[in-house]
């Protein structure tokens, strides 16, 4: 079968590739319907990855958030139409002590793999999540809550519960983490420390919400999740480890490109837990899966996510989806009719 794949040449310029692909066996054929713009898909289509990433990876078919409507499978158990997540992990191998979004020979869509801006998608059965009684416009937003249910699951292993939890940064991580610790942990005094506070006033079920200028210095938090990422994560680690308490807990999510400084005499004096977190296994997608058809309540949180549905029919459309995207509060939905 001849295949369109839209995948980015080079910074802000998309194209179409005719790709002859085979259905393999245990594969499956979905069309994507609904996708949702990365953060990372921003640094591909900018240019702000390594240089020596962009010649390493471009061409790439980008976007890694999607779900999709079955069109073929062979052997009969999804019917056609049925409406599924893609889950972005593609395992190249497995190891009983290491979740599979921490093998280095594992690959990622829109990353080390190809993402989801194609006419079809060939993919491996097991890396679909069938659903059937979530808003599609909810459902998308899977993959970047179970980046918050992997961070919160590692960190139930060391403790079962928290009083007082901060979340550095108000952006897309941020929010759908926020609504997660409410889910996990209800009983607990949550916080949210901005930037510049014109993103806290959507986190409307935080206890309290704070500019980083106006965090008073004598609150204290035992466990925290810097989502913040890039070269500003310099200043919201150096934030938590002012006000986290001795022994607790930080959850590292923020990715930064660049060699991020920390102060290590501050970690061993408090004799602080640090645990990095990234992406999500089939587990996590599942248990998202879960969460969105059992309660309303973070369903109705999480598609406050939704800044704009645009519909994209061309790679002309889908550059300008990107350029939309930039300057939304939080995050951009492609309608994909190509």
């Amino acid at each position: 079968m001849i295949n369109q794949f839209y995948r980015l040449k080079s910074p802000r310029t998309f194209d179409i590739d005719f790709v002859s692909e085979e259905l393999e066996e245990n594969q499956v054929i979905v069309r994507p319907t609904f996708l949702s713009i990365c953060n990372s898909d921003l640094k591909y289509f900018y240019g702000k990855k390594e240089e020596k990433v962009l010649k390493e990876r471009l061409p790439l078919c980008l976007i890694h958030e999607a779900i999709g409507s079955v069109v073929y499978d062979p052997m009969g158990k999804l019917k056609k139409g049925t409406q599924v997540v893609l889950i972005p992990l593609i395992e190249k191998g497995k190891k009983s002590c290491i979740k599979a979004n921490y093998l280095p020979q594992n690959r990622f869509s829109s990353s080390t793999a190809e993402g989801f801006t194609r006419d079809y998608v060939f993919i491996d059965r097991e890396r679909l999540v069938p659903f059937e009684h979530i808003d599609e416009k909810v459902a998308v937003f899977s993959e970047i809550m179970t980046i918050g249910i992997n961070a919160i699951q590692t960190l139930r292993k060391y403790k079962d519960s928290f009083s007082d939890i901060a979340i550095w940064g108000d952006g897309n991580i941020g929010y759908a983490i926020a609504v997660l610790i409410k889910y996990y942990f209800p009983d607990c005094r949550l916080t949210v420390i901005g930037k510049s506070g014109t993103k806290l006033p959507f986190f409307t079920f935080a206890d309290q919400t704070y500019t980083t200028e106006e965090l008073p210095k004598n609150m204290k938090f035992d466990c925290a999740f810097e989502c913040v990422g890039g070269t500003q994560s310099v200043n919201s680690i150096e934030g938590i480890l002012e006000h986290i308490e001795p022994q607790g807990f930080i959850s590292l999510i923020g990715l930064a490109e660049e060699k991020i400084p920390i102060n290590t005499r501050k970690i061993l004096e408090k004799g602080i837990v640090i645990i990095g977190n990234n992406r999500a296994d089939r587990n996590d997608f599942l248990e998202a899966k879960k969460i969105l058809e059992t309660d309303e309540i973070v369903c109705s949180r999480i598609k406050i996510l939704c800044s704009d549905v645009i519909s994209v029919t061309n790679e002309k459309e889908l550059s300008e989806a990107f350029d939309i995207d930039i300057n939304n509060e939080f995050k951009t939905i492609i309608k994909w009719e190509v």
